[in-house]
């Protein structure tokens, strides 16, 4: 999968949470919802590419290892994410909090899919090639829906 096909799943599983809400706080938290997707899916991106330490050398003399800058930039690109899913959590009822846990990306497809068809009006958020993917194969949803995945 691309990158924006990644983003789009984590959006919908992110929004699947929060269908709930009333509409308007339901509006409120997409622009947090987008801004979350991304950051996963670059922090996903980050982590494969990155090195503790980046050897430097200034002047003859003076040489050895610091921290990579790729480090520091997944540092702090995880403490914005965690910032970000810490407010989308404070719009969550408490009893619905440990539905957060990001599984892998096929079963968070799947489970939004199941919390979207609860609130048919917000079928906007879902692709056509992913509803058209989930109704080629209903009996795979179907299943996975009632485990409660």
């Amino acid at each position: 999968m691309n990158k924006e096909e990644l983003i789009q799943i984590e959006r919908v599983r992110l929004a699947a949470l929060f269908v709930e809400l009333p509409r308007e706080k339901f509006y409120t938290v997409l622009g947090l919802i987008d801004r979350a997707a991304f950051m996963r899916v670059t922090l996903d991106e980050m982590q494969a590419d990155i090195k503790p330490t980046d050897l430097y050398k200034n002047g003859e003399n003076q040489e050895g290892e610091k921290i990579s800058a790729k480090l520091q930039a997944y540092n702090q690109t995880t403490k914005v994410y965690q910032k970000l899913i810490a407010e989308l959590l404070k719009y969550l009822p408490f009893d619905k909090r440990d539905r957060y846990a990001p599984g892998s990306w096929e079963e968070n497809e799947y489970m939004a899919y199941r919390n979207f068809k609860e609130r048919e009006d917000l079928d906007f958020y879902l692709s056509e090639e992913f509803k058209a993917r989930l109704d080629e194969d209903k009996e795979k949803a179907l299943a996975l829906m009632l485990e409660g995945n």
